[in-house]
């Protein structure tokens, strides 16, 4: 239930590196910690940064900035607090190039970049199931690649899982339609893959990043603007303390969820990522329809 930004490799997390033949990533924007293991853990393991693989239709998002989203920069004024953006809403699009080698790790089939700017885009791509199916066929290609003797195999539970992916995503757009137009606060900026492929109503964000605790400046224009766009649900996330979400509603007529872009309670195994989405669909429901 760590956060990927900030973890800490175990001893035997070390030696898993050094012993791969192939590792498979979401990419450094995610996970920073991982980065700088990879850069001094030898190793013989090809590495593959999914977020960077290079297959049409992988959709990649910016940030979103203004308005209720707090900005990515990271800076900080003298008191310690965030900055944040006042501008315009920068819309998100996918992208096709980004240009953030450093040359340390190739870039053949998606292995792992080192970028300029680690929040050049959102890393949660996973949190749509598109996205999700995408992946399932270059993780079956690098597999057969690495095990040329069961490349049949890879490939035809690919096929299995893009399968089970469409009907989940099905499943996905007839749960969510029902509160597409509910305005609602998340705890930071991670969902909006899940979001703008089924339509939701997301308004702004508690907090940059989830190791930022937002100052009392931000918690105060966070419930003005509560107020001010009729959020229903301020949504907290199990990796960190629900107190700064508590705080924001009381006297807002605001609601408090949960969601969990992680699975963190989520069991490994074939059903996991379903579950994780599903789960994410239900909480979304159950505090939007109830407080609606």
């Amino acid at each position: 239930a760590a956060s990927p930004h900030t973890f800490a490799l175990k001893p035997s997390d070390a030696k898993a590196i050094e012993d791969a033949r192939l590792i498979f990533w979401v990419g450094e924007a995610l996970a920073p910690p991982l980065a700088r293991a990879f850069r001094v853990i030898p190793k013989e393991a090809k590495i593959v940064a999914l977020a960077d693989v290079k297959v049409p239709g992988l959709r990649r998002l910016e940030f979103r900035r203004g308005g209720l989203w707090e900005a990515h920069d990271h800076d900080h004024d003298d008191h310690g607090e965030e900055k944040h953006a006042h501008g315009e809403e920068k819309r998100g699009h996918d992208h096709d190039k980004e240009k953030h080698d450093h040359g340390e790790e190739k870039r053949a089939h998606g292995e792992a970049d080192h970028h300029d700017d680690e929040h050049a885009f959102d890393p949660h791509l996973w949190l749509d199931p598109l996205n999700a199916s995408l992946w399932a066929g270059v993780i079956a290609r690098e597999l057969g690649e690495a095990d040329p003797g069961n490349r049949e195999k890879y490939e035809a539970n690919a096929r299995r899982l893009k399968a089970r992916l469409d009907a989940l995503h099905r499943d996905l757009e007839g749960a969510l339609a029902p509160v597409k137009s509910a305005p609602y606060v998340v705890f930071h900026d991670a969902y909006q893959y899940l979001e703008k492929r089924y339509g939701l109503n997301a308004v702004g964000s508690v907090s940059a990043s989830p190791e930022k605790k937002p100052g009392a400046a931000r918690l105060a224009e966070l419930r003005a603007k509560i107020r001010k766009t009729k959020s229903i649900c301020v949504f907290s996330e199990p990796q960190f303390r629900p107190g700064a979400v508590t705080t924001i509603i009381r006297g807002t007529g605001a609601g408090a969820g949960e969601l969990d872009p992680l699975g963190a309670r989520i069991p490994a195994g074939e059903d996991a990522y379903f579950t994780l989405m599903r789960e994410l669909a239900k909480s979304l429901r159950t505090c939007l329809l109830r407080r609606s």
